[in-house]
């Protein structure tokens, strides 16, 4: 497997290029061939807007970006790392990004493949801002998405890290060198599970897109009526783009108001659902027995009432985005290795006296614990 990594930093063993250099020694440990790609090394024009390559695909410029071309067309894997300047990627990542208008005339104008392969590509995305705002990688993934779309490439993964300014910073953080090396070893050894693959346990993968990377994670809502409307109405406001219900729901008319969500839901039987085939009807067959295997944004999502007792014995967490389970009543985010544990606690507050639930953001791994009552 081909790796391309690109340094867009200006700053030479800045944080992302810690980062970067964790993921390649992580994909490297499992016999990838890794290229390092330094962009503030390279010499070449930002684009001119000339518009000499709707003429056939080929960019007129002549610089170091003729290097580059062929690396981006043939790697298996593109890992950018970029720090974040006013909401976006710095000017050596921009720069390089675009001058690749070209492909894109390749890909929309001419109808040309991009790939020699003709298989879609996975690409991942390093970052670190100064700021704590809540958006300020919303521009940069933007950006990336569509930069990896036009070399037909889709992006795999992100790893993003809020207020790391300061030269080495990032090697203070508690998890994030651990995470860029273990997503290297993930991608390069093909251990992200993928359709079909994983144990027998493992009956299939169900493919979801959504409008919005955000999603609304419920549990254990015991018949509450009142606090799972709360839950709707956040679920609502904050747009989420799909809702994972971890189960018990008990009995057929609790699932009213889940009818009031704008998006998509759908769950799993908690232990205390016995009436299956009437939740069943009523959701419309949203609702099945666990485990569900969900890709969800081209993100890998695990979904269980009871993370012991369902969970397969022979399928990695490391391999899982995401994994999102109920039955304690007690909320709990975690990470073991790449992977979420996610238990957003009970909705209907019956048993710990907290009614709670969750909302996650596939691209960030940002995850939020709600509470639903004063």
């Amino acid at each position: 497997m081909k790796i391309l990594g690109i340094y867009g930093s200006p700053r030479a063993g800045g944080n992302t290029d810690i980062l970067l250099g964790r993921f390649l020694e992580g994909a490297a440990s499992k016999g990838a061939e890794v290229i390092p790609l330094y962009l503030r090394e390279k010499s070449f024009s930002p684009c001119l807007e000339i518009y000499a390559c709707t003429k056939g695909g080929e960019c007129c410029l002549r610089d170091d970006m003729e290097q580059i071309y062929p690396l981006l067309r043939e790697a298996e894997v593109i890992a950018l790392a970029s720090p974040i300047f006013f909401y976006g990627v710095g000017a050596q990542a921009k720069a390089m990004i675009d001058r690749c208008q070209s492909f894109w005339v390749e890909k929309y104008l001419l109808k040309r493949p991009i790939r020699p392969s003709g298989q879609r590509g996975k690409g991942i995305f390093l970052s670190v801002a100064g700021s704590r705002g809540e958006r300020a990688f919303e521009g940069a993934l933007l950006t990336v998405k569509y930069f990896f779309d036009c070399l037909e490439v889709d992006l795999y993964r992100s790893l993003l890290y809020r207020k790391i300014d300061g030269k080495g910073e990032i090697r203070n953080h508690p998890t994030a060198l651990e995470e860029a090396f273990s997503l290297g070893t993930e991608v390069a050894g093909e251990a992200t599970m993928a359709p079909g693959a994983g144990t027998q346990e493992v009956a299939g993968w169900e493919r979801l897109e959504g409008p919005s990377p955000w999603l609304g994670i419920l549990a254990d809502s015991h018949d509450h009526l009142s606090l799972l409307k709360k839950a709707v109405e956040i679920c609502n406001q904050s747009q989420v783009g799909l809702i994972l219900h971890a189960g018990d729901y008990v009995a057929p008319f609790s699932m009213a108001p889940l009818e009031e969500l704008k998006a998509p839901y759908l769950g799993v039987f908690g232990n205390n659902d016995g009436e299956k085939i009437g939740l069943q009807n009523r959701s419309a067959g949203r609702l099945r027995p666990g485990p569900r295997f969900l890709q969800v944004n081209g993100q890998s999502i695990l979904l269980v009432h009871d993370l012991q007792g369902e969970y397969p014995q022979g399928s990695s967490g490391r391999t899982l985005r995401l994994l999102v389970h109920g039955h304690t009543h007690r909320p709990e985010i975690r990470r073991e290795g790449s992977t979420l544990l996610f238990n957003p606690g009970e909705v209907g507050g019956w048993l710990t006296g907290r009614a709670t639930m969750g909302l996650f953001h596939l691209e960030t791994m940002e995850a939020k614990i709600i509470d639903l009552a004063p």
